[in-house]
């Protein structure tokens, strides 16, 4: 594949532009150019810097504003309570440094799994409702109360039940609903405060810790490794809420930097699928898989200049980040918060009419429930693995 700087650098720019604009999803976007360039020469290069670029960026709407971009809806969690605690600026730096390590990991990686990729898609599919089924278990029974185990295992179907019925609804990006009504709107309605504490704003970059981070950098390169890998766990923010079994919520830091080091490396691995068993569960990826088949010979093209934007992307991200941060405190929240709401209604009226909108207020109904109950958010995390589940089971 040949770089056209032509379309390189504009992707780059469009990549760091539309991060920071909530509901401007990268499969959305590529949906909408793929017609217009897809047979130029370097568009598919084109389209996997945007991608890389925005792997980074797609953090700080997340963190700062508590609004999902991508697949960070997992990344909400960790996030958010870090800027909570005035440490919004460490949280930046966390997904910045996560992402540069868990890319250069994944490069290093992928000639070495390539060729077991056939075998182990092949082994593990069948079994791969088993396992779903074994981790929601886990995952409901973590609650450890009786009650609690009852009130999220409804939490968890309600949000399945939505989930397996918008999957079916013709709707351009069912998942930005979805999301948006279960983690931004909750805090809207409920007022939480979206800005951090003042104690946070002076914090160093500098006084960022990697080492103690490493071990979950590692884990989340192997995890996403696995989602590409295992059918019906096909999304970072799947494995994520499995993982936050064994890596425990109270230490924020580390479980965002694991769940950056799936987002990252999910996206690096997918091009190593794509190529050697022509399955690529990145949308972007696909859309570039569709105008030309990714070959192995075309792999060091490609993951080069996802390797080149992802590091652009963390600067930009670091940079962009520290500059907010010094106005954080002197934003009016209330108005914000009132602005942002609209905003998102009218985002998801444009991409899917009123059937967006009434699954935006039915995601969001679900979404207050773990908070009214006292139970964990991550069980709305079952609008992505129930339906997995019964699509593993032959069930719909």
């Amino acid at each position: 594949m040949n770089i056209d700087p032509l379309l390189l650098f504009p992707a780059l720019l469009a990549g760091i532009i539309t991060s920071l604009l909530p509901g401007m999803h990268p499969n959305s976007i590529g949906a909408i150019l793929n017609p217009l360039f897809g047979s130029e020469n370097g568009w598919a290069l084109a389209l996997v810097a945007m991608l890389g670029v925005r792997m980074a960026l797609q953090f700080l709407p997340s963190i700062l504003i508590g609004v999902p971009e991508g697949d960070t809806q997992i990344s909400l969690l960790p996030g958010q309570r870090m800027r909570k605690e005035g440490r919004g600026l460490e949280a930046i730096a966390v997904c910045a440094f996560s992402v540069v390590l868990a890319v250069a990991a994944a490069l290093v990686l992928s000639p070495l799994i390539m060729p077991f990729m056939p075998a182990t898609f092949a082994f593990v599919k069948p079994l791969t409702g088993w396992l779903l089924a074994v981790a929601v278990a886990a995952l409901l029974l973590d609650e450890r109360e009786a009650r609690r185990i009852c009130l999220a295992a409804v939490v968890f179907f309600l949000a399945g039940t939505l989930g397996a019925v918008t999957w079916n609804l013709p709707l351009l990006d069912p998942l930005f609903a979805l999301f948006v009504g279960f983690f931004t709107m909750p805090a809207l309605l409920h007022g939480e405060r979206i800005g951090g504490e003042d104690k946070g704003l002076a914090q160093k970059t500098e006084s960022l810790r990697i080492r103690p981070l490493l071990p979950y950098i590692l884990l989340g390169v192997v995890l996403g490794g696995l989602a590409d890998l295992l059918p019906g766990l096909s999304t970072p923010a799947q494995i994520a809420v499995f993982a936050a079994l064994f890596v425990p919520l109270d230490e924020p830091a580390r479980f965002l930097s694991l769940v950056a080091a799936i987002e990252a490396s999910h996206t690096a691995f997918a091009l190593t699928s794509s190529a050697t068993v022509g399955v690529a569960r990145v949308g972007v990826i696909a859309m570039v898989a569709q105008n030309s088949p990714i070959r192995p010979a075309d792999l060091p093209a490609l993951m080069g200049v996802f390797a080149f934007s992802v590091g652009a992307g963390a600067l930009a991200l670091l940079w962009i980040g520290k500059r907010v941060m010094k106005h954080w405190q002197k934003i009016d929240w209330t108005s914000l918060g009132r602005m942002l709401a609209t905003y998102l209604v009218f985002v998801i009226f444009i991409n899917d009419g009123w059937l967006g909108v009434l699954t935006l207020a039915t995601a969001t109904a679900i979404g207050m429930l773990p908070a009214a109950w006292g139970v964990r958010r991550t069980h709305v995390m079952g609008a992505l693995i129930l339906p997995a589940m019964l699509h593993a089971f032959g069930m719909i």
